[in-house]
């Protein structure tokens, strides 16, 4: 929230902005969601729970949020332009912003604030996709052997290579992979190794002591020494540089 918050502001850059800069924090946020919610719907009597469970976590605090934007757009407008936008335009975007189009953002938007209104949002498209996705990917592993470790490596080889392979695909103006990166097809391996924690939680817990010691202050270390840092593995700058 911190990091996000400096990166809007436009104004001085401070120490601590540069250092949270540095934190992987789409990662953490993916990876802390896939351990929760594959542990929530492992502890649900059923799949009606779950999703109602879901729903509770996630929608109250969404559709305050948008009405918090939508309340900054008008106030915005009245200061400065009304007339820019449409009563239309505003219902879709909010329409949008508490179903699955997070990314939804339209052109009379640009002029204000950053440009984009909860342009952090975009994560809770990638996140109800995972929520949709985890009763069908627990029934196929009972099915499949190393399934959600094969899937994970899947989504890897896409979020590594695909934009390199989908180079010449587009989809109206935009190329094809900017889609895919609004769903876990790109970002689900970060959620699967979420999941793959939670699975092999009495092993990791061995290894907490050493975790939350040296092992904290170096992995600290190297998210001040990774330039792209939404990445958790260096080499792969040298595929997208």
């Amino acid at each position: 929230m911190l990091g996000h918050a400096f990166a809007s502001s436009g104004g001085a850059t401070f120490f601590l902005s540069d250092f949270l800069g540095h934190i992987p924090g789409v990662p953490a946020f993916f990876f802390h969601n896939g351990f929760l919610i594959y542990a929530s719907f492992e502890k649900s009597p059923n799949t009606y729970n779950y999703f109602l469970n879901r729903i509770y976590r996630l929608w109250p605090g969404l559709i305050l949020v948008t009405i918090g934007g939508l309340l900054f757009v008008i106030s915005a407008r009245l200061k400065l332009d009304f007339s820019q936008g449409t009563v239309g335009e505003y219902a879709i975007w909010l329409f949008a912003q508490i179903t699955l189009g997070q990314a939804v953002n339209p052109d009379s938007f640009r002029n204000l604030g950053t440009g984009v209104v909860n342009g952090a949002l975009w994560t809770i498209t990638v996140e109800i996709l995972f929520y949709i996705s985890v009763p069908f990917i627990v029934w196929i592993e009972r099915k499949v052997k190393y399934f959600v470790p094969l899937l994970a490596i899947l989504s890897f080889v896409f979020f590594s290579f695909g934009e390199i392979l989908l180079a010449d695909w587009n989809l109206g103006e935009k190329n094809l992979y900017r889609y895919f990166k609004l769903t876990p097809v790109v970002w689900g391996w970060m959620f699967l190794v979420g999941v793959l924690a939670f699975k092999n939680i009495s092993v990791i817990q061995k290894y907490l002591r050493f975790m939350w010691g040296g092992g904290l202050r170096s992995w600290l270390y190297a998210c001040l020494l990774v330039r792209q840092t939404q990445f958790f593995l260096p080499v792969l700058e040298i595929v997208w540089d």
